[in-house]
């Protein structure tokens, strides 16, 4: 073997030995295992979501869900109060006045009908043989018992949402003091959600002068009678039973 063959491979073993060497440390375990541990680093589940309103009203007995979509009122005899839900949520609230014990609020379900601005108002004749009212029309406006506006119902029947001419009433902790219909506080802004009307479109029509009806889209209204009940952010209350339901 001549010398530059005996140079180049000693120079070959040198290199390999260097390459060797060098593979080997990076295949050995370079000290303690660095890797991550996912269960610790893994987010914290979320709290559950808070009740809706309506599985609140559940919990409380109140077996109303209104639509998912649309609107619906939900109107508690015993709380003189009134909820009106859109898409599935309380959007607006109003003190309501409701019959006496000896005129009852019906307990049942509806559509809404129309709504009729300026109405006129004639007493039945049992109030009329009852309680001495003269048997005559009440010509529409604002001494009207039934005020500026009705929201009548889809069965036909003559209880209804309107208004009065007698709003100090809506102070009274005890509201039963009509006969059988129910009377709304906040009545203008209900037929504006009601109708999708703004609200001065709304006020124009009752103080005008003429009676007209407008067609609503027909949706849920439910009159109960829970003696426990809560309006939408409040903590539940109990109601006396006015009507001596449970008695």
């Amino acid at each position: 073997m001549g010398f530059d063959m005996t140079v180049a491979f000693s120079r070959r073993l040198f290199i390999g030995s260097i390459g060797a060497a060098f593979v080997g440390a990076c295949t050995q375990p370079q000290g303690p295992s660095t890797a991550i541990d996912i269960s610790r680093t893994a987010p914290e589940p979320l709290p559950p979501a808070p009740p809706t309103y309506a599985e609140e009203l559940r919990d409380l007995g109140v077996w109303f869900t209104p639509p998912a979509q649309g609107k619906a009122i939900l109107v508690n005899i015993p709380s003189y109060e009134l909820v009106a839900f859109k898409d599935g949520e309380p959007v607006m609230t109003s003190r309501v006045i409701v019959g006496t014990r000896r005129d009852q609020t019906p307990v049942k379900s509806v559509n809404s009908g129309i709504v009729r601005f300026r109405p006129s108002w004639r007493p039945t004749p049992e109030m009329v043989r009852r309680e001495g009212i003269a048997d005559r029309v009440h010509p529409a406006g604002r001494r009207n018992p039934l005020g500026l506006a009705t929201i009548r119902f889809d069965d036909g029947s003559l209880v209804y949402l309107h208004g009065t001419n007698n709003p100090k009433l809506f102070q009274r902790e005890k509201r039963a003091l009509s006969h059988g219909c129910i009377r709304v506080e906040k009545l203008t802004e209900l037929v504006a959600w009601t109708l999708d009307w703004p609200e001065w479109e709304v006020e124009d029509a009752m103080n005008g002068r003429r009676t007209f009806d407008v067609d609503t889209s027909g949706f849920p209204i439910h009159i109960g009678y829970y003696t426990k009940f809560k309006l939408p952010g409040e903590e539940p209350r109990e109601y006396a039973d006015i009507y001596r339901h449970y008695a």
